[in-house]
C-alpha cells in the first residue's frame, strides 16, 4: 500500500482580512478586460483549491493520504518536512510505502511574460523520484493541455530533506497571463487536480513499488 503525503505549498489568505500570509508568491494584477481583472493568483490558495479537488478524489477512491500542513497559514519548509518523516518513521510496515507531493503554481520574475507549462521537480539522482515524477509530468500536461516542461532534477528542501520518495508539481506559471487565467478558474484547478490524481492511480495500478521491495 501506498500512502500518499500531499504538501500544498505556501500559505493560504488570512480568513478575516482576506490578506495573504506568504510574501510575494503571486501573479501580477490581472489587466483591464481580463476576465480576472483587478485580481491576483495567490498561490498558496490556489494550490489549496487543487489539493482540496484531489484529496476528494483520494477519498472517493479510497486512497490513504495525509496532509503535512492542514491550515491556511504558512507551515514552515522544516515544520512539514519533520511531519512527514515522523509518519514514515512510526510506519514501518514493509507492505505500507510512502511519497511526499508538493503541489505548486510556478513563476518568473515579477511581471507577465512568456515563461509557460508544467513542471515536475525530483531530488538529483532519485531513481525512485525520477519514475514517479515522469508519470505526474505526463498526466497533469494531458489533463491541462499546458506546455510540458519535462522533469527536472532540483535539491529543493521538501525533495532534499524527505527520507521517502518525493515529488514537487510546478503546474503553469502565476506569471503567464494565459496560464495564471487557466489556474484561477474553478475548470483549470480540477484539471490539474485530475492529472494529479491519475498519475497517482497509475502509480498505484502499475505497483511499481514492488521493484524497489518497499
Amino acid at each position: 500500500m501506498i500512502e500518499w503525503l500531499i504538501d500544498s505549498g505556501h500559505g493560504s489568505t488570512d480568513p478575516i482580512n482576506c490578506d495573504p500570509v506568504t510574501p510575494g508568491k503571486r501573479s501580477p494584477v490581472f489587466p483591464d478586460g481580463s476576465a480576472f481583472a483587478g485580481q491576483q493568483l495567490i498561490e498558496g490558495a490556489r494550490n489549496r483549491v487543487v489539493v482540496n479537488y484531489l484529496t476528494l478524489l483520494l477519498q472517493e477512491h479510497d486512497i490513504s493520504f495525509q496532509l503535512v500542513c492542514d491550515t491556511w497559514k504558512d507551515c514552515s519548509l522544516s515544520s512539514r518536512v519533520e511531519k512527514a518523516n515522523q509518519i514514515v518513521k512510526e510506519n514501518k510496515d514493509p507492505e505500507r510505502s510512502f511519497v511526499y507531493l508538493s503541489v505548486h503554481h510556478n513563476a518568473f520574475k515579477n511581471d507577465w511574460n512568456t515563461a509557460n507549462g508544467v513542471s515536475t521537480h525530483v531530488f538529483p539522482g532519485s531513481k525512485k523520484g525520477h519514475e514517479i515524477g515522469k508519470i505526474f509530468q505526463e498526466k497533469i500536461v494531458e489533463s491541462t493541455g499546458l506546455r510540458n516542461r519535462g522533469v527536472k532534477e532540483n535539491a529543493f528542501f521538501v525533495l532534499r530533506k524527505t527520507i521517502c520518495p518525493a515529488v514537487l508539481t510546478e503546474n503553469g506559471f502565476m506569471t503567464n497571463l494565459s496560464d495564471a487565467s487557466f489556474c484561477m478558474t474553478e475548470e483549470g484547478s480540477k484539471k490539474i487536480a485530475i492529472g494529479h490524481f491519475a498519475a497517482i492511480e497509475e502509480i498505484m495500478n502499475q505497483k511499481i513499488f514492488n521493484k524497489w521491495n518497499v
